[in-house]
């Protein structure tokens, strides 16, 4: 029987599971914005300072072995985030079988970018700019192990610490190279050098202040992890080279200036879909938790709210790409890469396809419904990769913009129609509403801009902001929920080194 006690303790447990989200939403954010920057510095910092040529080098080396090494990660941190959540006393245990499945795959995709390298036949600089960077993915997903372990026990505060060490160390070195000009293979020093201080206090951290790894574990328990790792990891490769796999064919087919033309665009793309991560690392343990419990209600009641929040979000930062994307090339790149702003008008809605379809896979793996996650970006994959073979030999990095684009809409369109199926209702009349909006604000920031580019910027976001809010996007429940959330927020934003 539902007495008064009992409807206060779940009141309360609302509010507490609110603030933790807050908390830790906090946290992950600062540390998103501090590797945003960094990411800010290296892509368009170099692309101002190197030459067209070094630029388009340095993007296929960091784009080929990012895409390669995926292999070390291959589902490895989500699966280990979703098993600890759901039962930490076998934490040791899950952290031990990590740390060996991630040893073996990192050896194996270490050799793998290797030998695709000489296949590829590269330069004998590229290919010592190669290894490096291979090396420095391995510290990477080391590290990334132990935030994996603070992301399952909620504690996204470490998080923040590491990347801020991190950040630090990248950017002092970055600004010396930059500021001496001293081509791209330092950078890509540099950059092994911040993920091994990055691994080594990463590890302190786990040790001392949660779970020392199990060196001893039963053969079943590796055998399911591995089987749950493994069909995760295969939908998060696929994720990987959809991204990675136009910079890759560009470079093969095209050279490295299409390259370069091709990623200062989509560089900006792939940057701001980090902010989407913060959402996937916070709730990720939380959905994770709630489905050990079998609260699905809960779960689809988060997460109807915050679709709506990340539609309206998404939208806005896509609708600012497409009206001002000549501008936004020019305060990042300069006259460099004129050409190049179309190409970000082209693929400026990826933004909303990326955050909606990345918020339907945190479903997929939080319930272990890996099947459908593969399923998504198999469709995805597979569609990128024969528009890529058509377009790119005519059209170049224009053909290369629109294989991106339509792939990520296909992503978008079969991961909200399965989520739509299997777990909860979406709102389809609200999105296309949405997107009605976008398009009104769009038409008019156009028409604004030419007579001033501050005005307009204004008055395209009024517009859409407006529209949205007072459009019946949210209901009147929903805007007292994002109300009490950013109330939360600024609390913990006076306070939030003060606990205990």
């Amino acid at each position: 029987m539902n007495t008064p006690e009992h409807g206060n303790d779940l009141l309360r447990d609302e509010q507490d599971s609110v603030s933790l989200i807050a908390r830790n939403y906090f946290f992950i954010f600062i540390a998103r914005i501090l590797r945003i920057g960094t990411g800010i510095l290296l892509l368009f910092g170099l692309a101002r300072v190197l030459t067209v040529v070094d630029f388009g080098n340095f993007v296929f080396v960091v784009s080929l072995t990012a895409s390669v090494m995926s292999i070390a990660f291959y589902g490895v941190g989500q699966a280990l985030v979703r098993e600890v959540s759901q039962n930490r006393d076998k934490a040791s245990l899950y952290i031990g079988i990590a740390l060996k499945v991630r040893v073996w795959l990192a050896v194996a995709s270490f050799a793998a970018v290797i030998a695709i390298a000489i296949i590829m036949k590269v330069e004998k600089l590229i290919l010592i700019a190669i290894i490096i960077s291979a090396v420095a993915e391995i510290f990477r997903a080391f590290s990334d192990l132990s935030k994996d372990v603070f992301r399952a026990y909620e504690k996204m505060q470490y998080e923040m610490v590491l990347t801020t060490v991190y950040s630090a160390v990248l950017l002092v070195i970055v600004i010396a190279i930059v500021y001496f000009k001293s081509g791209f293979m330092p950078v890509v020093i540099a950059i092994l050098v911040a993920q091994v201080v990055q691994f080594i206090l990463s590890i302190r951290i786990m040790l001392k202040k949660f779970v020392v790894p199990a060196k001893v574990f039963p053969m079943a328990d590796l055998g399911i992890f591995l089987r749950d790792a493994f069909s995760l990891g295969l939908g998060v490769l696929f994720v990987q080279i959809i991204g990675r796999l136009p910079a890759l064919l560009l470079k093969y087919l095209k050279g490295a200036e299409e390259v370069a033309f091709f990623e200062t665009a989509h560089g900006i793309i792939i940057q701001t879909l980090v902010l989407s991560e913060v959402l996937m690392t916070v709730f990720l343990p939380r959905f994770s938790f709630l489905a050990a419990l079998q609260d699905r209600d809960r779960i689809k009641d988060i997460g109807s709210k915050f679709f709506k929040i990340l539609l309206v979000f998404s939208l806005n930062v896509s609708i600012l790409f497409f009206v001002f994307s000549r501008e936004t090339m020019g305060i990042l790149y300069g006259h460099k890469y004129d050409s190049s702003w179309m190409i970000l008008r082209v693929i400026s809605y990826s933004v909303v396809f990326l955050f909606l379809a990345n918020f339907a896979h945190l479903f997929f793996i939080s319930l272990k419904m890996q099947k459908q996650f593969i399923l998504c970006n198999l469709i995805s994959l597979v569609l990128i990769a024969i528009l890529l073979v058509a377009l790119v030999p005519v059209y170049g990095y224009r053909g290369a913009a629109l294989a991106s684009l339509t792939a990520y809409f296909s992503n978008f369109l079969v991961s909200l129609f399965v989520l739509n199926r299997s777990v909860l209702k979406l709102p389809v009349f609200t999105v296309v509403k949405a997107m009605a909006y976008s398009a009104v604000s769009v038409c008019t920031g156009i028409l604004i801009k030419d007579y001033n580019v501050y005005i307009a910027v204004i008055t395209t976001e009024v517009m859409f902001l407006g529209l949205a809010v007072c459009g019946g996007i949210f209901d009147i429940n929903e805007k007292i929920y994002i109300m009490d959330i950013l109330r939360r927020l600024k609390v913990r934003e006076r306070g939030v080194f003060q606990q205990p």
